[in-house]
């Protein structure tokens, strides 16, 4: 299930979009549009098998909001998405990444990432190639 959640949180930021959690437990996971008149709604059952288990996603109905809707929704910024996203980067340039180098790589991608967060993000990946 968290890997289920983790892919969706990472398409949904690619995308430039943004989501609530309706309702999450150890066998589903539905998430809506932080709009409420936007008919999104998407669910991910965890059906288990014998050997293994297996999640079903269920897309009710796609986004018809505003673009304005998803600014500044804090998981777009947050570190464990910008850890997860630019650590491969960072090794491949040998643990010199700029701060600035990475709000300007966001920037392309559509998402506004403070200068704190961004050191932030530098400070953790740092802390986690290290180790």
């Amino acid at each position: 299930m968290q890997e289920a959640r983790e892919a969706i949180l990472h398409y949904t930021i690619a995308q430039n979009l943004s989501y609530t959690v309706s309702r999450a437990d150890s066998t589903r996971y539905i998430i809506k549009c932080r709009c409420a008149t936007c008919p999104f709604r998407l669910r991910i059952t965890m059906k288990k098998n014998k050997d293994d288990q297996q999640a079903v996603v269920t897309v009710s109905r796609p986004h018809n909001c505003p673009p304005e809707v998803h600014k500044g929704w804090r998981w777009a910024s947050s570190v464990r998405y910008l850890v997860a996203k630019h650590k491969e980067s960072f090794k491949e340039k040998g643990g010199r990444m700029l701060v600035s180098e990475l709000r300007e790589l966001e920037l392309k991608a559509g998402n506004d990432v403070s200068e704190k967060q961004a050191w932030r993000a530098k400070r953790a990946i740092a802390s986690e190639v290290q180790s």
